[in-house]
């Protein structure tokens, strides 16, 4: 028999040759992040075989013996080393004396009642600290939001620089359809920019020259030039991850005081140990029964269930909540939440579904148009724009299975709307600004329509032919169905107030209230 060595990199190469990629960086990747929890596990695994071959079938107790001590290796690797550190900072913690607990059940001979205690602790730590992690990644995400690039113009060039490398008064150009790097004021340009992700207003607001934007914001179709007013260490979004992180980082009471009790409990009960392990055989009673005493006792005292059932039942009250998409920011606003009595909602995508739909179709009599050939004509018009409202428009001619008519010709009017040329005919969509602009001539009943529509918090959109218009197509920002009912559940269960908050326009945000049951929090 011949037994050919093979190395890691034949295995690789050989892998690879038949068409597969080995995703090293990633397992390695994974293997770091979830190391401790696989520690755990194996720890587990080792006492349940260990535990099941010596109850039920007879395994010898020298082998048992052996898969506790690795158990014991597995489970307290991580525990150990936090207790090692704690030592080294002067404090005594509960990490400290679950190792000790565990050390005395092994002087004692109970290798898997210490193999046990070890493998719980262990456990509760990876899973609190793969909690902590996802946090982490949360917050991660948020920053990248924000570019990390941004085009400058200095002493008459254009360059790509850091953004942390910017400075105050930079004049940074921002092109279409592209985030905001920095929080600043418009100096040329105008365009609709997308400001969900920090003010939660649901439609994109047009922004002049001398208007302010922010980081991590979304331009439109209009390209922009910004002065920077703050660095990006000073920016909204920055300011908002220090404030999710600080809320993380923060502790329910029930931990603050188990912690407290901790750095008291644990050196009581150590000194204790001594004494008991000590003091015995000073009068007479054998070294060995006082120290076995001193054991149980170390054991008996480990705060197992105190130490991993604040932190257990406060993860898995938020892991929970995590799957029904809330997210807690901490402990302490968990424990909050059987305390309220008033409750604040973000409108846009919690009360709202977050993106604009059309709710009414108008086409005045005097036109002769129907509502479907008005979207048809509408819809074709908005079909070559990337502005959010114009898909909107697009999206509810699909819905409705409307044609979209054909255009010859689509120019877009930053901040007014757009023209469009069919058969020789000129179509307005747009506000009505453009309208003006374009010489349309509204009549009296068509703008008091309008202005109803407005009164709702809705978005306008004129549609006209020529000089004449031919209806309106009415857009908002929809309710979600069980946003009402919710509202009615909660106060059913002692939340006396359920407001909204929004940095939407008042006449939006007083309707959705309105419909929901909640209360707009004052200006």
């Amino acid at each position: 028999m011949i037994i050919k060595k093979i190395n890691r990199a034949s295995i690789e190469k050989r892998v690879r040759s038949l068409g597969y990629e080995i995703p090293v960086e990633g397992l390695r990747s994974w293997y770091k992040e979830n190391r401790e929890i696989v520690f755990s596990l194996i720890a587990g695994l080792l006492l349940l075989i260990g535990w099941l071959g010596e109850t039920f079938f007879g395994l010898p107790v020298a082998i048992a013996t052996t898969l506790y001590i690795t158990a014991y290796i597995f489970g307290g690797w991580d525990i150990s080393q936090h207790a090692w550190h704690a030592i080294k900072e002067k404090h005594f913690d509960t990490d400290l004396l679950m190792v000790m607990a565990a050390l005395g059940a092994a002087a004692l001979g109970e290798f898997a009642e210490g193999a046990l205690l070890l493998f719980l602790f262990s456990l509760g730590h990876a899973l609190e600290e793969r909690a902590l992690d996802r946090a982490r990644a949360a917050v991660r995400a948020l920053a990248d939001l924000a570019p990390k690039v941004a085009l400058v113009r200095r002493d008459g060039k254009e360059q790509e620089l850091p953004v942390e490398s910017l400075q105050l008064d930079d004049l940074v150009i921002v092109r279409p359809g592209v985030r905001i790097p920095v929080d600043g004021v418009i100096s040329n340009g105008n365009s609709g920019v997308d400001q969900a992700s920090v003010t939660g207003e649901s439609m994109p607001v047009d922004k002049v020259p001398g208007d302010q934007v922010f980081a991590s914001t979304v331009n439109g179709e209009g390209a922009l030039e910004v002065k920077v007013t703050r660095l990006a260490k000073d920016s909204t979004l920055s300011r908002v991850m220090k404030m999710v992180e600080e809320a993380q980082a923060q502790k329910s009471p029930t931990q603050q005081t188990v912690e407290k009790f901790e750095r008291i409990f644990v050196p009581a009960v150590l000194i204790v140990t001594v004494f008991i392990i000590i003091l015995p055989p000073l009068f007479g009673f054998p070294f060995r029964e006082s120290f076995l005493r001193a054991m149980t006792l170390l054991v008996a005292a480990s705060p197992c269930a105190l130490a991993l059932g604040t932190p257990a039942s406060i993860l898995a009250g938020v892991a929970q909540a995590a799957r029904n998409g809330v997210l807690v920011k901490g402990g302490m606003h968990l424990e909050n939440l059987g305390r309220l009595k008033a409750i604040a909602f973000d409108k846009t995508g919690t009360v709202t579904h977050g993106k604009p739909e059309v709710t009414d179709i108008v086409t005045f009599q005097s036109s002769g148009w129907k509502e479907t050939d008005l979207l048809s004509l509408a819809a074709g018009a908005e079909s070559r724009s990337a502005h959010p409202l114009a898909q909107a428009v697009v999206r509810a001619a699909q819905t409705q299975g409307v044609p979209v008519s054909v255009m010859d010709e689509v120019e877009s009017l930053t901040g007014r709307g757009l023209r469009a040329v069919t058969n020789g005919t000129t179509i307005w969509v747009g506000n009505q600004k453009l309208m003006d602009e374009a010489g349309v001539t509204l009549a009296a009943d068509a703008i008091q329509k309008a202005q109803s529509l407005q009164q709702t918090g809705k978005t306008l959109f004129w549609v006209a032919e020529n000089k004449k218009a031919i209806g309106l197509i009415a857009l908002a920002d929809t309710l979600r169905q069980e946003a009402a009912s919710t509202m009615k559940a909660l106060k059913k269960i002692g939340v006396e107030h359920t407001i909204m908050l929004t940095g939407d326009n008042v006449r939006s945000a007083l309707c959705h209230c309105r419909a929901s049951g909640s209360h707009r929090l004052p200006r």
